[in-house]
C-alpha cells in the first residue's frame, strides 16, 4: 500500500477487503469483490478492468473509486466528443468564438494585464487551432506562479485556490501534450503542495456561541432581520487565521469555502494518473462535497440563497458549477445537485425588474450598484447547455437574453461564452414571488 491506497483485484472472491487496519491504528472499510465490481462498472467509462484504486475512506463511510490512468485528456470540461463539436463551431461567423480567438490573442503579450486570469482562454484557443503559441503563453503564466513556491498558497488565506490553482490545473490537463517533463514534474509538485496544504488539519477558533454571536452582531450593522433559529453548525467554530491556514476550509457557509474545493477538485483531476496522491485528493474533494457541502446547501441554504449573500454567492454558484460539471466528464459520474436548479431560480427572483442589479442582501452589498457580471451569468450557460431539456434551461435562456446586453462581460471568461453557448428554446420565467426557506428570505418581483 502506498499513499492510502490499496490495489483491489476484482477477481478476488474473498472478503479480507471489508475491513482493514491501517499502519496507523485506523480501521477504513473497503468495498467486497462484489462491491467494487459493481460500483467500477458504474463509475468507470470501460465495461472491463482488472483492478481500481480504492482511495482512503473518510469518518463518514464514503468509499470513491477511482481508475489511473483516465486514458484521455482533456478530461476537464472537454472530452474528445465535446472538442469534435467546439472545432465545427470554431469559424468566423461565430461571434462567441471571434470574441475569445480575438482575446487570446491579445493575450499572447506577455505584459499584458491579467496574468494567471487569461491561461483558460489561451489554453482552450491553443486546443481547438493547434497553434503552439497560445499554449506556450499559457504555460509561461503557471511558471511564473510556479515559481512563487509555496508561500504563494497562503495569500490571503487560500483566497487564490479558486483561481491561480484552478487555472494551472486546467493547463496541465488542456496543454499537458506541450509541456516538457521538467514543466511537468515542477506543475504537478507545486500542484501536490497546494492541495497538501489545503487539507492540513485546521484548529478551531471561536466557540460556536461566539460564532452566532458575531454573526447576529454584523446582521444589526446592516440591518437584516434575524432568520429562523436554527442549530449551530459545528464549522462556525472555525475562524480566519490570516496566512496560516486555509480559511472556511471546512465552512461551506463561506465563499472560500467553494474555491477551495474547487481547487483542490480539479487539481485531484488533472493530475490524475500523473500522481500517487491525486486518488486521496479526488477523495477529499468528493467527501468535503457530500459531508460539509449537501449539508449546508440543502439544508442550511434550503432555496437556493448563501449566507454569504447575493454578491459573494454568485461566486460560490458559479465555481460550484464548475467542479460538478468538470467532475462529469472527467469521470462520467454526475453528481449535480437539484440545489443548483434552486439556486438558479434563486437569482432569477433576486434580481431587479430591469435585469440590470442584484438585490443587495448579505456581504460586500455595495457591488451591487455596479450591475450584474459574466460570474451570474456563467452557471447559467452551463447548467441550460448540459441539460438542455430540463424544464428550468428554457427560463434560463430568457434570462441570459434580459441580462446580457448591459451585463459587464470578463474578458478572462470568453472561453466560457464559446464552450456553453445558448441553444434551444426560451420561455420568460412566470412565477413573481421566491421564498429562500434556509436563509428566510423572500422576494416578489413586478416585472419579470
Amino acid at each position: 500500500m502506498a499513499d492510502g491506497i490499496i490495489e483491489v483485484p476484482l477477481t478476488d472472491t474473498s472478503e479480507q477487503y471489508a475491513a482493514r487496519t491501517e499502519p496507523e491504528g485506523v480501521t477504513r472499510f473497503y468495498p467486497t469483490e462484489s462491491a467494487a465490481r459493481e460500483n467500477a462498472l458504474v463509475a468507470m467509462r470501460e465495461p472491463a478492468i482488472e483492478s481500481v484504486r480504492i482511495a482512503k475512506v473518510n469518518t463518514a463511510g464514503i468509499v470513491r473509486l477511482q481508475k489511473w490512468p483516465v486514458s484521455t485528456r482533456p478530461r476537464i470540461w472537454l472530452t474528445p466528443e465535446i472538442m469534435a463539436k467546439k472545432s465545427l463551431e470554431a469559424i468566423p461567423t461565430n461571434p462567441d468564438w471571434m470574441a475569445l480567438y480575438n482575446e487570446a490573442v491579445l493575450e499572447l503579450d506577455p505584459n499584458r494585464y491579467g496574468g494567471m486570469d487569461n491561461t483558460i482562454n489561451l489554453a482552450f484557443v491553443w486546443q481547438i487551432t493547434g497553434e503552439a503559441r497560445f499554449a506556450d503563453a499559457a504555460i509561461a503564466h503557471v511558471m511564473t506562479a510556479v515559481a512563487k513556491g509555496p508561500a504563494a498558497y497562503s495569500r490571503d488565506s487560500g483566497f487564490d485556490s479558486r483561481n491561480v490553482l484552478t487555472n494551472m490545473a486546467v493547463v496541465y490537463d488542456w496543454c499537458h501534450a506541450r509541456l516538457t517533463p521538467e514543466q511537468k514534474t515542477a506543475i504537478r509538485a507545486h500542484i501536490e503542495g497546494w492541495c497538501d496544504w489545503l487539507l492540513q488539519p485546521v484548529a478551531p477558533g471561536l466557540s460556536a456561541e461566539e460564532m452566532v454571536a458575531n454573526l447576529a452582531h454584523m446582521r444589526g450593522w446592516i440591518g437584516i432581520p434575524e432568520p429562523p433559529s436554527a442549530p449551530a453548525h459545528p464549522e462556525d467554530t472555525e475562524w480566519r487565521v490570516p496566512g496560516a491556514v486555509p480559511y472556511n476550509v471546512n465552512a461551506p457557509q463561506g465563499n472560500y469555502w467553494m474555491g477551495h474545493v474547487l481547487g483542490l477538485w480539479l487539481a485531484a483531476l488533472s493530475l490524475g494518473e500523473d500522481s500517487p496522491k491525486a486518488a486521496d485528493y479526488l477523495a477529499a474533494a468528493k467527501s468535503k462535497w457530500v459531508t460539509q457541502g449537501l449539508p449546508y446547501f440543502e439544508v442550511r441554504a434550503k432555496g437556493g440563497f448563501v449566507h454569504d449573500g447575493t454578491s459573494y454567492g454568485a461566486g460560490t454558484l458559479f465555481r460550484m458549477v464548475f467542479a460538478l460539471e468538470a467532475h462529469r466528464t472527467a469521470t462520467g459520474e454526475d453528481l449535480m445537485t437539484p440545489w443548483v436548479s434552486e439556486a438558479l431560480t434563486c437569482k432569477v427572483h433576486m434580481c431587479s425588474p430591469d435585469n440590470k442589479f442584484r438585490v443587495p442582501f448579505g456581504d460586500q452589498s455595495g457591488n451591487m450598484k455596479h450591475g450584474l457580471t459574466s460570474y451570474d451569468i456563467m452557471p447559467f450557460l452551463i447548467y441550460q447547455s448540459v441539460r438542455p431539456n430540463d424544464p428550468l434551461a428554457p427560463i434560463l435562456r430568457d434570462w441570459i437574453g434580459r441580462v446580457r446586453p448591459t451585463a459587464t462581460l470578463f474578458w478572462f471568461a470568453r472561453w466560457v461564452d464559446f464552450m456553453w453557448p445558448v441553444v434551444g428554446p426560451s420561455a420568460p420565467m412566470i412565477d413573481t414571488f421566491w421564498y429562500a426557506k434556509g436563509a428566510g428570505y423572500a422576494t416578489s418581483r413586478t416585472g419579470r
